[in-house]
Order: structure tokens, then sequence, then C-alpha cells
């Protein structure tokens, strides 16, 4: 509910412990920004055409709650239009963001999906061993 779902989770579980159960307060907010804080390079990855945590939804938390070094670079900076995909970049932070594709990239287009994520940790290998 908080960013925009069509559709709420109630629980995960397996026979023995709950994974997961809807808390009105729970917001994975303070997660996402202890992953950027870490400086460690972070994708956001999503399909345009996404109905269940929409591109909209997202990039309001982005730019509203998140609070990280770069934030200005990514909410401010210009869409990198790919065939395939549009890319932005703040810092550590890159949101792909691939065309064609719902709220479940890695099965609607398998092979895209990889080349995706293969492309982002190519590069932050890449831009890791030239420091």
């Amino acid at each position: 509910d908080l960013i925009g779902a069509k559709k709420q989770l109630k629980e995960i579980c397996t026979d023995d412990i709950v994974i997961t159960e809807q808390t009105p307060d729970f917001a994975s907010d303070p997660y996402v920004e202890d992953m950027i804080a870490s400086r460690e390079k972070l994708l956001v990855l999503s399909g345009d055409g996404d109905y269940i945590v929409t591109h909209d939804s997202m990039w309001n938390r982005v730019k509203d709650v998140w609070d990280f070094v770069g934030k200005e670079e990514l909410v401010n900076g210009e869409w990198n239009r790919q065939a395939e995909w549009s890319t932005k970049t703040g810092k550590n932070v890159e949101w792909r963001r691939i065309f064609q594709a719902g709220h479940c990239t890695w099965m609607q287009m398998p092979d895209l999906h990889c080349a995706t994520v293969t492309s982002f940790l190519d590069s932050t290998y890449q831009s890791e061993s030239r420091v």
C-alpha cells in the first residue's frame, strides 16, 4: 500500500515460520536507504508496464522518501535510452526500466532481464577495477 501496489500480500510462510506478515506500519524504505548508504552499487530494475508496483509509485518513493548521496543527480538526470531499456544513474544507484515488460521481468523476458543485470554487473566491476 505504501508504494501504490494494486495487490497486497498478507503473509508468506512455511510450515515452521512466518517469513513476512502484513503490518500496517511496515515500509521497506529504511532497508533501501541502508543499502544505498553502504555505497555498494544498487540496481533498481522495473518493467515499464508493471501495473502491480508502477514506475510512478516507485519514482515517488525515490523523490519523496529515500535520502541518499546522489539523489539530486538521479532525480534531475536524463534517462539514457537504449534499444530495450532506459537508464538513470545517481552516484551508486542505477535505475533501469525494461521496455514492454511488466512486474516479473525475469519470467516475461528472461534473456533481456539477464542481459540487463549482466550489463549492470559488468559496468560495476569495470568501474571498480579502475579504482
